[in-house]
């Protein structure tokens, strides 16, 4: 049972069928007067389990785990022992002469000092795998092997006698005592799963409880809003739902049972139902509209979608019709063609038309308003009250992590704001109501207040961001400065973001080779991934990225760049792209200048930068006292949200650790192997005392570097972090290497708390 569950021992087998062996010929010893039987049933069953015990000596391919060499060198034994009740001649001689013989002194000694090998084993296997149990049978083979050692020392009744029962039986205690500790875990270990599959069963019963009500809502459904029939193969009705009864004013008792022709108002030729009986016969779906009779003669119009239904030898066994009235709409067409010449019903009929499309459009727009109130209302709050925490005269006094929390509140609360105006704005623009204004515009300044705007998050991300003017353009032109700007900041803001090296320009040019219209171009140049020519298909449009990747990797509504080129557009330009994978991107849009006359022709000079903000993230923190427990821990955290990294190292810094931080797992895997590794194996001492690993990461998660660090012999504790709070996700870290599991949100004494108990573990080192 032990072996199947991989639970026990590492030597099982070999072990139970000792048990086994030992047991039977002592019980059988037990049983029989001293003499020549009793001492060769005790000296054949040291043998034997010395024999099947000494099997975890032997390496693996020689089947060391092998049940059938087990059983059989143990019932072999047993066979042995028990001769001396059929043929006692078969048994070697055991006393002679006034003591042993030389055959019993040689099975007791031989069986003792395979007993005491196979000690030395279960004890090496407890060294390198620490199992108790290996330590305990160590234990039970020294008994034993003292034992059978002693046996051939003892006289009858002697001290020796009397000790060699003793170790005996201290041996069999511990056996009996591995046993029903085994039974004890194996009884928890069931009634856990008993409780798992309990509360999985609940789970499911409540699962299927909630389809059966879909279900129950779908039929009622179909039943108030849709006219249900099945037939069987020949037309013959098995049943109606509700809405026939309804509509055709039979009962149910009425129509089952009897032909689908009994609603044929009479209305459609022969070659209808001949098409419509081809169609199903050939295993196709039918749909279109019939004229049917009701019960009192009335007719009635049904809009038809008749499906066959096949059986498992793909045969048609039945069919499913799922019709709708379209009666009144039958009835209106004939009226409407009656009246074709009537023109003040005509123009009534338009009017009527044109107001429904009118309370259409109004009821769009209010929807629209009613959303952005009640979306707004709260984000001003949010906003309102962050803004009002930043200027607090005593806020630049105060610690330097307050000031990192209201930024990341405003930040996070500006970027949720700003998609709720890309939702809006496209809105408007598919509803044609967003206008565009012309009027004096300076593009000098529009690109430089782009840039001052943009520049603390390039700089957080080492990118150079720059203007790059291509000739003299005009000091002013005609077109919206909001939506320019809007246009630039979505370009930049794009290219910051999927560029990691390099910079980031707005190149600007002036195109005059048309006197009809002069453009305004602007290319914003980034050194980033860059796309495939398919990926660049997909982009430009609504709610749509590179690709999935993409997305999960970098986030995003794509709705920046469909806003853009509408924007564009509606200035009187367009929008292009050009890109090559791994070198990088030229997102360009133009903006036509509107009318020149007068207007300077001038070199752009670079004004003087902006501030990015009246305090900055990389101020000086106020030294703090070091937390008890974690003082001088070395810890690695990977983790890619930048805020998460910030806030884990600040708290871990306050504690006194020494923090590490790294983006993915892939960085986690290279940073805590540089100089610690030969030929890809960890050979020296961990650069790091715990490391925390965010289970969801770009380029390598969480799961896949902690398996890559045991693989490589890593023993430093891994902690995860996931947001995964669940028994699935703490087994799902647990199985892929890690050695403990934090669920976020991270709570701060618990992070704390583990992180302690253990570095305070006894060393761990990479092998």
């Amino acid at each position: 049972m032990m072996h199947v569950a991989e639970r026990g021992t590492s030597f099982n087998v070999s072990l139970a069928f000792g048990l086994i062996a030992m047991s039977l010929l002592d019980a059988c010893h037990a049983l029989v007067q001293v003499g020549e039987s009793f001492v060769w049933l005790h000296t054949i069953a040291t043998f034997a389990g010395g024999a099947l015990f000494a099997q975890a000596c032997l390496p693996r391919r020689y089947g060391q785990q092998s049940v059938v060499l087990a059983a059989a060198l143990c019932f072999v034994m047993i066979a042995f022992g028990c001769s001396t009740f059929v043929a006692p001649a078969v048994a070697p001689k055991m006393i002679g002469h006034g003591g042993f013989t030389l055959a019993a002194k040689a099975l007791n000694i031989g069986g003792g000092v395979l007993m005491l090998c196979a000690a030395a084993r279960l004890a090496v296997s407890y060294y390198c795998c620490s199992k108790l149990d290996d330590l305990l049978f160590a234990v039970h083979c020294l008994l034993f092997g003292g034992a059978a050692i002693m046996f051939e020392q003892s006289q009858l009744w002697d001290f020796s006698w009397w000790w060699w029962h003793l170790l005996r039986l201290m041996a069999y205690g511990v056996a009996l005592g591995f046993a029903i500790h085994s039974l004890f875990g194996i009884q928890t270990e069931l009634m856990r799963r008993k409780d798992y599959l309990e509360v999985a069963f609940s789970h499911e019963h409540e699962r299927a409880s909630e389809l059966s009500r879909r279900f129950e809502a779908l039929e009622s459904a179909v039943d108030n809003h849709a006219i249900c029939t099945i037939t069987d193969a020949s037309g013959e009705i098995l049943d109606v739902n509700e809405g026939f009864c309804t509509v055709s004013r039979y009962s149910r008792d009425e129509v089952i049972g009897k032909s689908y022709r009994m609603c044929d108002s009479g209305d459609h030729p022969e070659a209808f139902w001949s098409e419509l009986w081809g169609t199903l016969s050939a295993g196709n779906v039918w749909k279109g509209e019939s004229c049917n009779r009701a019960k009192d003669g009335s007719l009635y119009w049904l809009e038809s979608t008749i499906i066959p239904v096949f059986n498992a030898n793909g045969e048609v066994e039945k069919y499913l019709s799922l019709c709708f009235d379209i009666t009144r709409r039958k009835t209106a067409e004939q009226s409407l063609q009656e009246v074709m010449d009537d023109l003040a019903e005509q123009t009534s009929y338009a009017n009527t038309m044109a107001a429904q499309a009118e309370q259409a459009s109004q009821a769009k727009s209010e929807f629209l308003a009613n959303m952005s109130h009640e979306i707004r209302t709260p984000m001003t709050a949010i906003l309102g009250y962050a803004e009002i925490l930043m200027n607090d005269e005593d806020l630049a006094e105060s610690n330097p992590e307050r000031i990192i929390a209201l930024q990341t509140i405003q930040r996070n609360g500006s970027h949720l704001l700003a998609i709720i105006n890309d939702i809006l704005d496209l809105s408007k623009i598919e509803a044609g109501k967003l206008e565009v204004e012309r009027v004096d515009t300076s593009p000098v300044d529009t690109v430089h207040d782009v840039i001052n705007l943009m520049k603390g998050r390039a700089e957080s991300k080492n990118l150079e961001l720059r203007a790059v003017w291509k000739g003299k353009i005009p000091s002013r032109i005609q077109c919206d400065p909001v939506r320019l700007r809007q246009c630039l900041i979505n370009f930049v803001g794009k290219a910051i973001k999927f560029t990691e090296l390099g910079s980031v320009s707005i190149e600007v040019d002036f195109d005059n080779s048309d006197p009809t219209k002069s453009l305004m171009t602007f290319d914003v140049v980034d050194t980033g991934i860059g796309m495939t020519e398919e990926q660049t298909s997909k982009l430009f449009k609504a709610f749509t990225q590179a690709d999935t990747s993409t997305t999960r990797e970098f986030g995003g509504t794509g709705l920046g760049l469909v806003i853009t080129k509408r924007l564009a557009e509606l200035m009187g330009g367009q929008v292009s792209l050009r890109s090559e994978l791994g070198v990088g991107s030229t997102f360009s849009f133009s903006v036509a200048t509107g009318p020149l006359d007068g207007v300077p022709i001038v070199d752009p000079i670079n004004g003087p930068e902006r501030e990015a903000s009246a305090f900055n993230e990389s101020s000086s923190v106020e030294s703090v006292v070091a937390e008890s427990g974690i003082s001088g821990c070395r810890i690695l955290l990977a983790d890619d949200g930048p805020d998460n990294q910030h806030l884990i190292s600040y708290l871990l810094r306050k504690a006194g650790a020494e923090v590490t931080v790294v983006g993915n797992g892939k960085l986690a895997v290279e940073e805590f192997t540089i100089d610690n590794s030969v030929d890809g194996d960890l050979t020296e001492l961990a650069p790091f005392d715990v490391v925390l690993m965010d289970m969801q990461m770009p380029e390598m998660d969480g799961y896949t570097a902690a398996g890559t660090l045991k693989d490589k012999g890593c023993k430093v504790p891994i902690i995860a972090l996931t947001g995964h709070a669940t028994d699935t996700g703490r087994l799902k870290s647990l199985d892929a290497g890690c050695d403990d599991y934090i669920s976020k949100p991270v709570n701060r004494t618990t992070l704390l708390s583990r992180i302690s108990s253990w570095w305070h573990a006894p060393e761990v080192v990479l092998e």
